[in-house]
């Protein structure tokens, strides 16, 4: 069973296609599959990037406090699961250069109740606060594109049967 301190991998490599640039800088996301079958894990990947000339000053809390992640099933709204709720307490700040990226990644699966079969809408924001020394001015959501997901049963042959 999943927990929400499951670690998963990012990927280092550049996703695309990525949300309107915002600040100088632009979100993209992708998941590691556009398709499971109930129970799979899935993950939700960030690329943080600045396609501009200058260097951004970025302060976070954390992957899962800088992130809105919203789920959709058939419509309907999602709610995280009560376990994912984290308190984060450091604050720290990292510089992104131009042509660098900054890669992150959330466990999807953890975070919501993905177990019913059907179509997913995912829409996820990078929230950020600029400021020289304390990041103390709260910046507008980075906006990543909007991503669907299939979830389906499992067939006899993903079970392992046999004839």
């Amino acid at each position: 069973m999943q927990t929400p301190s499951d670690a998963c991998i990012p990927r280092q490599a550049a996703l695309v296609p990525k949300g309107p640039i915002t600040d100088g800088l632009q979100l993209g996301a992708a998941l590691s599959s556009d398709h499971a079958h109930t129970g799979e894990r899935v993950d939700l990947y960030f690329d943080l990037s600045v396609p501009g000339s200058a260097t951004v000053r970025l302060w976070t809390s954390g992957a899962p406090a800088d992130y809105d992640v919203t789920v959709f099933q058939n419509g309907l709204r999602l709610e995280e699961k009560p376990s994912w709720h984290v308190v984060i307490s450091r604050v720290a700040h990292t510089d992104i250069g131009p042509g660098h990226d900054d890669f992150q990644c959330l466990p999807l699966t953890s975070m919501f109740d993905l177990t019913a079969p059907g179509k997913y809408t995912i829409i996820a924001a990078r929230r950020f606060r600029s400021g020289d020394s304390d990041g103390s001015v709260a910046g507008p959501p980075i906006q990543a594109n909007e991503l669907q997901l299939t979830i389906t049963p499992p067939t006899p042959n993903d079970r392992g049967s046999t004839p």
